[in-house]
């Protein structure tokens, strides 16, 4: 229970967050709550969000979560991820734009951008001939 605190603690403020910097209105800020799924298991995750993919896209790497946007639009997480608050900050960033035209790499960059939230982490550094390998 403490950890699930935890979490939706670390959401809001992460959501409020982006809404801040996207200086979103609270007209365009929507109706309602955000789901978030937490699933303890990675073949109930895998599981879960197979039914979201066409038979012929069920090919697909691991992940730590994902944003769905079809349907009712909602945030789903693999609960065995090592950092879940940063896997939440970065699907958090989707469904903040979720109804934005954005091209697909800029709605990445602004999750990926949107993982410096989490406290504490810090993107792994390489030198020049490990970026060249």
């Amino acid at each position: 229970q403490r950890e699930a605190k935890g979490l939706l603690e670390f959401g809001d403020a992460a959501y409020g967050r982006l809404e801040n910097l996207l200086q979103r209105t609270p007209e365009a800020r929507g109706l309602g709550k955000h789901a978030i799924l937490v699933l303890e298991a990675a073949p109930i995750y895998y599981d879960y969000i197979a039914y979201f993919y066409h038979d012929n896209e069920r090919e697909y790497g691991t992940s730590a979560g994902i944003h769905i946007s079809k349907g009712y639009v909602h945030t789903v997480l693999n609960g065995v991820s090592s950092n879940i608050l940063r896997t939440l900050a970065h699907e958090l960033a989707h469904n903040v734009v979720n109804n934005r035209p954005l091209p697909r790499w800029l709605n990445e960059g602004l999750a990926q951008f949107a993982e410096d939230m989490v406290p504490g982490y810090r993107p792994a550094m390489i030198d020049a001939r490990q970026q060249r390998l």
